[in-house]
């Protein structure tokens, strides 16, 4: 695609000469149209796995997706990409309820945008539940994400620049992502009338 906004290294006005070339730390940037490429592809699929009057209904769905995007201008990578990912689905339903149990999985972000010193994040795994119950007008769900609390850092979940001086790419330290949530409860009322 052409006229791709992407992000050029500044090199004039306040930028100094070390903005060019840094490896690390905040650097300053400017807009500028360029040709990029973006490919991905998305896989999903969804199996009914039990399908009794006693013993309810259970399914499986599973989604897969990869997106990768090029500067073809620079040869470099674009920012803010998802790396590979997966959910898996487990859902049981009888009578008025619904338990579920997600697995979400994230690969390790390693194609990274060196114009502006993106960090690589790790991979990491996640279980969710989630239990529902319809009642004529009431409908309930409770859910625990994160359920064994595994620190992680989610690959577009930025960087953390909460500490120092906001104003200047000076004194905020540089690499510290922003941590993914923790183990998480949820608890939603719907009333229908």
């Amino acid at each position: 695609m052409r006229d791709f906004i992407d992000a050029r290294r500044c090199t004039v006005g306040q930028c100094s000469a070390a903005n060019a070339t840094a490896t690390q730390g905040f650097v300053l940037l400017q807009y500028v149209n360029q040709r990029a490429r973006l490919r991905g592809w998305d896989v999903s699929a969804r199996r009914r796995l039990l399908s009794d009057e006693t013993l309810g209904d259970a399914n499986a769905a599973l989604v897969v997706s990869q997106v990768q995007g090029d500067n073809l201008s620079t040869g470099d990578r674009l920012h803010n990409i998802m790396p590979l990912n997966a959910r898996l689905a487990l859902q049981h339903q009888l009578g008025g309820w619904s338990t579920t149990a997600e697995w979400v999985a994230v690969a390790g972000k390693r194609r990274v945008s060196q114009v502006r010193n993106e960090v690589p994040t790790p991979g990491y795994a996640l279980l969710n539940l989630r239990v529902e119950h319809d009642w004529d007008a009431l409908h309930l769900t409770l859910g625990i994400d994160n359920l064994f609390n595994r620190a992680h850092t989610p690959p577009l979940g930025g960087a953390y620049v909460g500490q120092g001086p906001s104003m200047t790419t000076a004194g905020i330290p540089w690499g510290v992502l922003v941590p993914g949530p923790g183990r998480s409860f949820s608890a939603s009322f719907q009333y229908r009338y």
